[in-house]
This record gives structure tokens, sequence and C-alpha cells, in this order.
């Protein structure tokens, strides 16, 4: 191989890396960009949980409270 050819092998090997590190980078970010699409619907299905969790708490001590309450307790019922 005379000095030319060695010179285009090496572009084109140069060139085929960049092309196959840029198809990696771009396959990479696909996937990262699914990947957080699917931990967004994750964590809104969590806050909902955690939000009907706590509305249920709420509901619960309201029903409790009015267990404690005496009839004609007017002060204990405000509360």
């Amino acid at each position: 191989m005379n000095i030319r050819q060695r010179i285009l092998a090496s572009g084109a090997i140069g060139i085929v890396a960049v092309v196959l590190l840029g198809g990696v980078g771009f396959w990479g970010q696909l996937r990262l960009g699914k990947a957080l699409s699917e931990n967004e619907l994750s964590v809104n299905a969590l806050r909902n949980h955690m939000e009907g969790d706590m509305m249920h708490d709420a509901l619960r001590a309201d029903v409790l409270a009015a267990f404690v309450v005496q009839p004609g307790d007017g002060a204990a019922a405000e509360q």
C-alpha cells in the first residue's frame, strides 16, 4: 500500500467509526426517552395512589372521630 491508499483507508475507518458512534448515541437517546416516558407514567400512578391513600386515611379519621363524639357535644363535633 502506498501513502495515498493508507490515508484514504484511515479516513474511511475514521468515518465509519464516527457514523457508528453517532448511531450508538442516537439509539441510546431513543431508549432513554422511552424509559423517561415509562418512568413518568409510573410516577403519576404512584402519586395518584398516595393521594387516594391519604383521602382514605382522612375519611377513616373522620368516621372514627364521629364514633367518639357524644350526642349533644357540639364543641367536639366541630373539631
